[in-house]
């Protein structure tokens, strides 16, 4: 998920000063086949009426499961819907609509915006909030971040909520049960952060012991998913021998970037692919319409592909990320994401370079990088993005047996 500087369009409660703390993440993370059941007796600890908000999409493979968990507990439910980007007047609909229900907790189902909502609609109402991920295109679920947008998809900022999520309720059945598309995105996002904090260690910026835990979950992270991810995302089928490996990935793309983004701290969990991202949502309005939407871990490919060739990685490091990242079918070229008109509007790409290299994890990252060393990136990952996807459709390689 994309995070850096505080939105100055919103207002979240402000933290006690007298605390700064390490690792903030929700306080419960209960993860079971059935977990969502377990929201009546979660939510109970916390109030008797609950604003349920929920997406479009996640929201009626649980909503039966959910209404009737709340309701057996006792507990007065009114519901709200989120779609899109969240946006202040979202997120001030969302707090009014607790206030009508005179609700004591909110309780987030869906994706990663969903429960990005739910979070900042709680925190400005300064209630309790429970979560309830269907898809593992994110690691919300397993934050207390919240990611502000515009109207038109720019990227704000984003921020810490003032207490974290009371409770998670994790279903690696139920992310599993996602489309291909979502699961690809979300192992993408778990590389980028694994990534990105290894160069924060490199460079000085992660220190210490929580940096030195980070940096081995970096490593068995990203070693895992290079290992397993083509399997998991080919196991769609309910029956499907590797279904295991399906839903340890699900998990893995839910929980493990949050956990190393929280223990790496603040300073350490976000580099230049990030800052691509970041940029690139700049341009949302100028996409090419007929081009499917990016998710936010399919752009964050192409920005893993920058990263490293401002680290100067050899060819065939690029080659190998952006490889994986076709085979998943997620390929990271600028086309691929809806922006093939930047690669000939030349003044385009200089202003997406300029704000990329302004970006300030870009610029803690890499100091000396300009907006002309990093429109030589984008062109060098954007060339073996596409050169990745012209060759995907080669053999698989074979699977190495599973630690």
């Amino acid at each position: 998920m994309p995070e850096a500087d505080t939105s100055p369009q919103v207002a979240p409660r402000a933290p006690d000063p007298a605390f700064a703390p390490r690792f903030v993440a929700p306080v419960r993370y209960l993860t079971a086949h059935g977990a969502v059941a377990r929201v009546g007796p979660e939510a109970a600890a916390f109030g008797r009426r609950v604003l349920v908000v929920h997406g479009e999409h996640g929201w009626p493979a649980v909503r039966e499961e959910v209404a009737t968990a709340l309701r057996d507990a006792g507990l007065g439910v009114a519901t709200a819907l989120h779609a899109g980007y969240v946006t202040e007047p979202a997120l001030a609909r969302l707090e009014a609509a607790a206030h009508e229900a005179r609700a004591e907790l909110v309780v987030a189902v869906g994706g990663g915006r969903v429960l990005d909502a739910g979070k900042g609609a709680a925190d400005r109402a300064q209630l309790p909030v429970v979560l309830i991920p269907t898809s593992p295109a994110t690691c919300s679920g397993a934050t207390a971040v919240v990611v502000d947008y515009d109207a038109a998809g720019a990227y704000l900022g984003s921020r810490r909520t003032a207490t974290p999520p009371a409770v998670a309720l994790c279903d690696p059945e139920l992310l599993a049960a996602a489309p291909d598309r979502l699961l690809a995105a979300g192992l993408i996002d778990a590389v980028a952060k694994a990534v990105e904090v290894r160069l924060a260690a490199t460079t000085g910026r992660a220190e210490g012991a929580t940096a030195a835990a980070a940096v081995a979950l970096c490593e068995r992270l990203e070693a895992w998913v290079f290992a397993w991810a083509e399997r998991a995302v080919a196991a769609a089928a309910p029956d499907h021998p590797d279904r295991s490996v399906r839903r340890e990935a699900a998990e893995t793309a839910m929980l493990w970037p949050g956990l190393i983004g929280g223990i790496a701290g603040e300073a350490a969990k976000l580099a230049a692919a990030h800052a691509v991202h970041n940029a690139l949502t700049t341009e949302s309005a100028r996409r090419d319409p007929t081009v499917r939407a990016p998710l936010h871990g399919e752009i964050l490919g192409f920005g893993i592909l920058v990263q490293k060739v401002l680290e100067g990685a050899a060819e065939t490091e690029l080659a190998r990320y952006a490889t994986l990242f076709a085979r998943l079918g997620a390929p990271a070229d600028l086309g691929s994401l809806g922006h093939a008109p930047l690669r000939s509007d030349e003044d385009r790409m200089r202003g997406f370079a300029a704000r990329t290299a302004a970006m300030p994890p870009l610029r803690a990252s890499f100091p000396d990088a300009d907006g002309g060393t990093v429109l030589a990136a984008f062109r060098a990952a954007d060339r073996a993005a596409r050169d990745a996807a012209d060759g995907a459709g080669t053999p698989a390689r074979a699977q190495p047996a599973r630690t």
